[in-house]
């Protein structure tokens, strides 16, 4: 290759849209495009010379994919791979990736890895999983609700009945019981439908909210768990039920001090997100109040159906508490989201801030 073309083909990937990294033999960075810098947040001098692990807190896939390329001199592609910038550890990404090899004079055996950014796309099809999760859920609460709170209330009349008619008898104890636990089912089935009366959304501030979160959940936490905000104040106030997203909030970040147990962080963060798709719709701008702890991360085994009523892996947890949350932030045209490895888990609740937008507003 001659230095003009040389020079021709490094302005071309320096146009590219798509994000360019060249690697050396050793699989060290020798080229990144602007595109790369902004998807993984750091400069091309900054990670010129150095390991992918310079890039990423998981690089093992991709070591794996660039050595494939050297030892059979082929393209190879990645599929569906996720990144953690290590610059950008709260934003994990989604990607496709295409490998080949990329000769210059000064490096004969290299490698070019090209990054097509699949988080988007791979965040539509989560919160649409969710939301249907949600629907089926909420379809199937109701339906027993409706076929477990007749006959218990058949019950709980000729459990009365029975009670008037033994008085005196050693047996009217066991009527109370039947008695109490009749309503104590009654309960839990109103519990899983949550609050059903409307919603009396004004405008509110949401800091002002959050901090009195924190000053409740504060009240409990062990001595080695912090609580740390970090909030954007720039957030105008939000028309949301206060006392319903109180239950929301003070729901999550009562989990996250839960997962730490007697030590750990956890950061009640704000952001505002533009031009953001929730399901099938796209806002203007859409508030991001994310509960992020350090603590071992979701059980995978409940991961799937974590929002489904009924679901927890504590001991002590009744799994009503994030199926309610979800429902009363869907009713505010809202998403909860998570995200879990070990040491990084992030719950994160989507509100709307403006009206949704229509093709002609794109």
């Amino acid at each position: 290759m001659t230095d003009a073309t040389q020079n021709y083909s490094s302005q071309v990937l320096e146009h590219l849209t798509t994000a360019v990294l060249a690697l050396d033999a050793g699989l060290r960075v020798q080229f990144m495009n602007p595109a790369a810098e902004e998807m993984f947040g750091l400069s091309a001098k900054q990670a010129g010379g150095h390991p992918l692990s310079r890039l990423f807190l998981n690089s093992t896939d991709l070591e794996t994919i660039a050595g494939r390329v050297l030892e059979t001199q082929t393209a190879v592609a990645g599929r569906d791979l996720e990144l953690v910038p290590r610059e950008m550890p709260t934003q994990p990404l989604g990607v496709d990736c295409s490998a080949s090899i990329f000769q210059t004079q000064e490096q004969p055996d290299g490698v070019m890895l090209e990054f097509q950014d699949t988080t988007r796309l791979r965040r539509i099809s989560k919160e649409a999983d969710l939301m249907q999760q949600h629907g089926i859920s909420r379809k199937i609460i109701r339906q027993l609700a409706h076929e477990i709170k007749n006959p218990l209330g058949g019950l709980k009349g000729a459990a009365q009945l029975l009670q008037g008619e033994l008085l005196e008898s050693d047996l009217a104890e066991y009527t109370t019981v039947m008695v109490r636990e009749v309503d104590r089912l009654a309960d839990l089935i109103d519990r899983m439908l949550g609050p059903t009366r409307p919603l009396d959304r004004r405008p509110c501030d949401l800091h002002e909210v959050l901090d009195h979160v924190f000053q409740l959940v504060a009240a409990d936490v062990p001595s080695g768990v912090n609580l740390v905000p970090d909030f954007d104040l720039s957030l105008p106030p939000l028309e949301m039920d206060r006392d319903l997203m109180t239950q929301v909030f003070l729901n999550l970040a009562r989990n996250g001090v839960q997962a730490l147990g007697e030590e750990g962080e956890l950061v009640l963060r704000t952001r505002v997100l533009s031009n953001f798709t929730l399901g099938h719709q796209r806002y203007r701008m859409v508030a991001s109040i994310e509960f992020q702890d350090n603590g071992p991360g979701v059980d995978p085994s409940v991961a799937e159906t974590l929002f489904y009523p009924l679901v927890t892996s504590r001991s002590k947890g009744t799994g009503l508490g994030l199926s309610i949350s979800q429902e009363l932030v869907n009713r505010h045209d809202g998403l909860i989201e998570f995200s879990s490895r070990p040491g990084h888990t992030v719950f994160q609740v989507l509100l709307p801030m403006s009206t949704a937008m229509d093709s002609s507003d794109e």
